[in-house]
């Protein structure tokens, strides 16, 4: 059972990641439910890519954009992540990859939404 072997994100601060790009709204639900998600689970501060699309009301931007943008929250100083989540689909989604890439190659933990558990 992926709870009781499951990652703990309590007190930590977590970058969601996951496909956006030719999925309906943007995945704007899912990465809503993520996010609901690893708050239950105690995380004390979520960047939450979807977030930053609904503020800007619009994606007329384009895909380098957005991932410029969430590859500098990513690895940016403040604050520092210490666990990224993937949503579902992520292994199909290039930029969620590039994310996953880049955050293990900093040292960041990376674990599928699925593996997040209660804990210390």
């Amino acid at each position: 059972m992926a709870e009781e072997q499951g990652v703990s994100v309590r007190g930590r601060h977590v970058f969601l990641s996951g496909p956006m790009s030719g999925i309906s709204h943007y995945n704007v639900a899912a990465f809503a439910d993520a996010h609901a998600t690893v708050i239950e689970h105690g995380a004390t501060h979520v960047y939450n890519p979807a977030n930053e699309y609904l503020k800007r009301g619009r994606n007329d931007m384009g895909h380098e954009y957005w991932m410029r943008k969430c590859l500098q929250a990513l690895i940016g100083d403040v604050p520092c992540y210490h666990v990224l989540v993937s949503l579902p689909g992520w292994e199909d989604s290039e930029g969620a990859r590039t994310e996953r890439e880049v955050a293990q190659a900093c040292g960041i933990k990376c674990v599928d939404l699925s593996e997040i558990a209660d804990g210390e």
